[in-house]
């Protein structure tokens, strides 16, 4: 999981499909039991690395970042599927979690990518999966923590607020 948080894109994405591998295997999915919510850390640190350094970065080859971006989107997708280990994540890598996917919703760097809508619509499948199937009082406080910390923010815009209400 470690290399899951690297700011180097194939090290990244190796991570990734080890992870994914792991989750689509029913015989060792459960090794990943009690450290689900460094996974979900640490995908909220590569989220929150491809939005701040990435994006930033003219040079950096697109389909490459819309790879990386679609496959993290993937292996939470299959995380949540998995009842268990969804139930699993707690308040503050949730909290964490959907900050991260709301900010990313509406990025607009996102553009210049070639699949940029789907990629949004991704993202609300996944908030969507994630109320669906984490537990919900972690779920509730940490959406209840978020929407509290954006109406002391002001720097914190408007369509994350209404967002996050939103997802209630």
């Amino acid at each position: 999981m470690q290399k899951l948080k690297s700011d180097n894109v194939d090290t990244a994405l190796d991570a990734l499909l080890k992870i994914d591998a792991l989750l689509k295997d029913p015989l060792k999915r459960s090794e990943l039991t009690g450290h689900v919510d460094q996974l979900i850390t640490a995908i909220c640190c590569q989220l929150r690395i491809v939005r701040e350094t990435h994006l930033n970065d003219e040079s950096m080859n697109c389909k490459e970042m819309e790879k990386l971006c679609k496959d993290l989107l993937l292996v939470l997708l299959s995380l949540l599927e998995i009842d268990p280990l969804a139930t699993e994540v707690t308040e503050n890598p949730l909290r964490c979690l959907i900050a991260e996917l709301i900010i990313f919703m509406v990025e607009k760097r996102l553009e210049k990518f070639a699949n940029a809508f789907a990629i949004q619509r991704s993202v609300n499948v996944v908030v969507l999966s994630l109320i669906e199937h984490t537990d919900k009082t972690a779920c509730g406080l940490a959406l209840l923590r978020l929407l509290m910390s954006s109406l002391k923010d002001l720097k914190r815009c408007d369509t994350f607020r209404e967002l996050t209400l939103k997802t209630f």
